[in-house]
């Protein structure tokens, strides 16, 4: 199932992350969950050496 996400961002933040999603050939939405991703995994490894 998807789930909506609203976020609220500056628009130069917005103009920013739509030129590096066109200049790697992706959709806003798309590199916005990757970075979602890669932050969410080094959360999650941070917190395991953490707890080791």
């Amino acid at each position: 199932m998807i789930a909506k996400i609203l976020v609220r961002a500056p628009q130069t933040l917005k103009a920013q992350l739509q030129s590096i999603a066109k200049q790697e050939g992706h959709t806003l939405n798309a590199l916005v969950l990757q970075i979602l991703w890669d932050w969410a995994k080094q959360h999650r490894h941070d917190q395991d050496q953490n707890s080791a």
